[in-house]
């Protein structure tokens, strides 16, 4: 079976009668189509990676909302703790230290980032601004290390002896080492979880700033893109 495209009859037709304008025409036509086809799919290739993109930044928007809820109820629940613990001890009593727990969570949430990184679209982003949010997550690696340790110690120390004072406190009344620096730990973690939270809550509004052109603010109209 043949296929006759009519394009191929013209330009045939046109050689056989040596008809150079009308060959150049047919070259110009069938170039063009080739052309507008391959810009075609470029276009619709681009949108497809702004709406990627557009996703990726909704993603990482709302892991940073995250960050900025979770750092308000840790630091509300864990100064509560160490400061009713404080007052207990002023009393004259010997409490067991105070816990900070998270129920089926031992580290912060940092997939939109693995996105962004795995997919280069992180390449994207304002250099300053790249900075900052590889600098926050890099905190929620520590963060996470920094309570998994801290987490271990609390269920194989603390936990199971709440009612014996004698586990915690020497005979002398003072709090032994170990508990002392686990209390320790709780404070480092509560600093680091507040600034974790103080540098999402300025990340997010930088994510949401148009036409910013200082250093760590972004560049696009809408996105924080660079190009």
């Amino acid at each position: 079976m043949r296929f006759h495209l009519p394009i191929l009859h013209r330009l045939s037709d046109a050689l056989r009668k040596r008809d150079w304008f009308g060959i150049g025409f047919e070259l110009f036509v069938v170039v063009l189509g080739v052309m507008l086809g391959l810009q075609a799919s470029r276009w619709a290739a681009e949108r497809e990676d702004r709406e990627y993109r557009r996703q990726i930044i909704g993603s990482l928007d709302r892991t940073l909302g995250d960050y900025e809820y979770e750092g308000r109820r840790m630091h509300d629940h864990i100064t509560a703790s160490l400061d009713e613990y404080k007052r207990r001890t002023a009393a004259g009593e010997h409490p067991a230290p105070p816990v900070f727990v998270l129920p089926g969570l031992e580290r912060a949430p940092t997939r939109a980032w693995e996105a962004m990184v795995e997919t280069g679209v992180a390449r994207s982003i304002e250099p300053a601004l790249l900075f900052r949010l590889a600098l926050l997550f890099d905190r929620a690696d520590s963060w996470g290390d920094k309570y998994e340790r801290y987490n271990f110690f609390t269920e194989q120390q603390v936990t199971p002896f709440k009612n014996d004072q004698a586990h915690f406190y020497s005979p002398n009344g003072s709090l032994k080492p170990a508990f002392a620096a686990h209390i320790g730990q709780l404070s480092d973690l509560l600093a680091l979880s507040d600034q974790m939270g103080k540098d999402a809550v300025e990340i997010r509004q930088l994510l949401k700033t148009p036409n910013a052109a200082k250093a760590g603010n972004l560049s696009g109209p809408d996105l924080p893109m660079k190009g």
